[in-house]
């Protein structure tokens, strides 16, 4: 697997995450079922829950922008760390469809937020979010999907291109992109939750989820950026039909990590979805 991945050789494990490492990072840390899972949680009480779950690699930090609009706004939001990434434990799990659905579902637990939620999902996030609502229907009132994976099978290697833009070159990028993703890649286990995560399927076809969870009527918004490379329009079509009354959003101008380099375009457009209908 590794010779496919030529990524997986600039990975140089020398950490290991443990009581020192959750002591000094900034956020909060839970035991799970699998392990520590790292998260961050903001804003009123007794808000409405919007939780975000991130894509194939990019931990939490892929959200700052989108996090902190949201909780400013007056919703209680909830942004954590995949297993294998970030600054949550790597367990030495198959990486698969139940690991991710079960983590969600014991830290909403864990943190008792039990009423019904809005889920934002990125990329293969949205298979996440998908598998929970086929599971948990009623936890979850709304769904929004930002460049979402899962409508048919994608090339790893396609997906990292798409992260290692042309835009890698600039200062902007480096300091807010490349640099805080880099910070997960010392710590032992990513390379291992990277390749686990690829050989157990979770970037291939999802698309009976996409129809399951589209027969239920709940509001589903749908972001996309039309030079994305990695989410295609035929992958848009595809959750297009499977969600026919789904909201769409397409940004001419816009690429896979739209809601990161556009937050002042996408971020209203986010919070109005989740306004419709409150209270």
């Amino acid at each position: 697997m590794s010779k496919k991945l030529p990524f997986l050789s600039l990975v140089i494990e020398t950490e290991t995450i443990g009581d020192s490492l959750r002591a000094r990072t900034a956020g909060d840390f839970v035991r799970l079922e699998d392990g520590y899972t790292h998260y961050e949680l903001s804003g009123p009480v007794d808000a409405q829950v919007v939780v975000l779950v991130h894509g194939f690699s990019a931990p939490y930090f892929i959200w700052e922008p989108t996090f902190k609009a949201i909780a400013q706004a007056g919703f209680r939001v909830l942004r954590y760390d995949l297993y294998g990434r970030g600054f949550s434990d790597r367990p030495r799990l198959r990486y698969e469809i139940d690991l991710f659905r079960r983590q969600l579902r014991q830290l909403l637990d864990a943190l008792n937020l039990s009423q019904p939620l809005a889920l934002i999902a990125f990329s293969m996030g949205a298979t996440i979010a998908l598998s929970f609502i086929d599971k948990y229907p009623k936890r979850v009132r709304k769904l929004a999907l930002i460049g979402p994976a899962g409508a048919r099978a994608i090339n790893y290697l396609r997906l990292l291109k798409t992260h290692i833009s042309s835009r890698a070159n600039t200062v902007k990028y480096i300091k807010e992109y490349l640099e805080p993703y880099q910070v997960q890649m010392r710590y032992r286990g990513f390379k291992r939750a990277l390749v686990s995560t690829i050989s157990n399927g979770m970037l291939g076809d999802f698309s009976g989820l996409y129809r399951r969870v589209g027969e239920q009527k709940r509001p589903v918004q749908l972001i996309w950026g039309c030079q994305d490379s990695t989410i295609t329009f035929e992958d848009i079509q595809i959750i297009q039909e499977s969600m026919p009354d789904v909201e769409f959003h397409p940004f001419t101008d816009g690429g896979h990590l739209t809601h990161f380099e556009k937050p002042e375009a996408v971020n209203p457009i986010l919070i109005k979805f989740l306004n419709n209908g409150s209270e």
